[in-house]
């Protein structure tokens, strides 16, 4: 098998709250197509902005195209980065704030979304994201990351 662990899977849930995941693909050595890395990078970066009804839809979407390239079945796994508890990059303290139930409409920078947001009253807590994502000013190419 060709192995691709894929750090950077990100998509769109159905109400455009952003989903990161840690996705796993193995593509048979017998396949008759390889996948080239950067024409895999781009393909993954087509998600970014793409909405899926269920994480379950974005692991058939990637196998489907995955194998129909590959001209073989191809197996994809796509897990929550808590998935990797046990086998951390590493450990983010407090509570996550990725799994929030709420609709986002808007992707563009706009500083107009902080005014009010620091009232009177302080608040000390410990939050975590790794939904965390810019995009190159020059390339346009995302980059993602973890926020604590």
């Amino acid at each position: 098998h060709d192995i691709w662990t894929l750090y950077e899977l990100s998509w769109l849930n159905s109400k455009g709250l952003p989903q990161v995941a840690v996705g796993e693909v193995y593509i048979p050595a017998t396949s008759a197509n390889l996948i080239e890395s950067k024409s895999f990078k781009l393909y993954l970066n087509s998600y970014n902005q793409t909405r899926f009804a269920s994480w379950e839809e974005v692991a058939e979407r990637l196998t489907q195209d995955l194998s129909a390239c590959a001209g073989e079945k191809v197996l994809v796994e796509v897990n929550p980065v808590g998935h990797y508890t046990n086998q951390p990059i590493v450990t983010m303290e407090g509570e996550c704030i990725d799994d929030q139930d709420i609709e986002i409409n808007s992707y563009d920078f706009d500083a107009d979304l902080l005014a009010g947001a620091a009232g009177e009253d302080q608040v000390e807590e410990v939050l975590h994201s790794h939904l965390l994502k810019s995009n190159c000013l020059i390339t346009n190419q995302p980059d993602w990351g973890s926020v604590e």
